[in-house]
């Protein structure tokens, strides 16, 4: 049978910002959602029609924000270190990595850049954003290999125990994926993981994959561009495979400790509850915050100043070793 994809309106809950409640009152276009790329050209022209929007909000909010920002290499990898004006003294021995989201096909340079931006400036940790490759010219593991080599590098300047790793959505993958890779190779873990929304299984086995659908005004249905995203980064493998969906791996006996985050209207919500659910059951520390009425990787809204809030909470418990050179 086929799906029906029509949309469905749901009133959005009166306990949310009016903006948020402004934003769930546009109606959705399913088109961007329900396409299916099928060669590399097609995937590259969406990426050079979707960046621009972000990289212009990017570029505005460098010039307005009180941060610093410089591109540079780090183990032949394009990064962007953001460091806040007037940095507390107690932060200058801490970093953030960020890993942005986009499905992996997605935001590549400037167009990434947004949320390490305000974290940056609202927190006073200095973040270090990995633009790391994508397919289709760079399917898996590319992107993990950039975050491994980058992360190896920092190491060299900073305690671990200094060292937090954020990510969104696909980079929410690329964040957990990392920290299981660390542990296969026997190298030291960060000090403290937050996954904004986490994309921690590629397959559409949760819940809100069928219950949210529709509803999810940030990604609408799993069945269609998403889908094909994932097997374009998998690049042949089966989706379900542990490197991939690191939600069916087995857990290292250590793993940093791991704030998640997802909204009630998140199409990941299932991924980042299950994945909640198995570091608790593994005895690892992990906390789960569900925003009432948000979407997948809610943005501009004051919920989003409020998710960076609880975010900094997160780290300034949990992060405070001195550099090490």
């Amino acid at each position: 049978m086929p799906r029906d994809l029509t949309p469905r309106r749901i009133p959005p809950a009166a306990s949310i910002s009016k903006e948020a409640r402004a934003f769930l009152a546009n109606e959705v276009d399913p088109a961007p959602f329900l396409v299916r790329p099928s060669s590399s050209e097609e995937w590259i022209a969406i990426r050079h029609a979707m960046n621009p929007f972000r990289g212009n909000q990017a570029e505005h909010m460098m010039r307005t924000l009180p941060v610093t920002v410089k591109e540079t290499q780090i183990a032949g990898v394009t990064v962007r270190r953001i460091t806040p004006h007037d940095q507390p003294a107690g932060k200058t021995a801490q970093i953030v990595l960020e890993l942005h989201g986009g499905a992996y096909v997605l935001y590549d340079g400037l167009a990434g850049l947004t949320r390490a931006l305000k974290f940056s400036a609202g927190s006073g940790y200095s973040v270090l954003a990995v633009d790391y490759r994508m397919p289709p010219e760079h399917p898996y593991p590319a992107a993990l290999d950039d975050a491994l080599s980058v992360y190896r590098a920092v190491l060299g300047d900073y305690d671990p125990s200094g060292v937090g790793v954020f990510g969104t959505s696909a980079g929410g993958n690329l964040a957990a994926c990392l920290c299981l890779e660390l542990a296969s190779r026997g190298l030291t873990q960060p000090q403290a993981l937050v996954l904004n929304s986490p994309w921690t299984d590629m397959t559409p086995s949760g819940d809100s994959f069928s219950t949210l659908e529709t509803i999810d005004p940030g990604l609408y249905t799993y069945h269609g561009v998403i889908e094909e995203a994932a097997k374009l980064y998998a690049d042949g493998r089966d989706l379900s495979d542990p490197r991939l969906s690191p939600l069916n791996a087995q857990l290292p006996a250590r793993f940093p400790e791991t704030l998640l985050v997802t909204g009630t209207r998140d199409l990941l919500l299932s991924d980042t509850a299950r994945f909640h659910k198995k570091l608790r059951a593994s005895g690892q520390g992990s906390e789960l915050l569900v925003y009432e009425g948000m979407w997948h990787a809610f943005s501009d809204v004051p919920e989003e100043d409020e998710l960076y809030r609880d975010m900094t909470r997160f780290f300034e418990a949990r992060l405070g070793a001195r550099a090490t050179g």
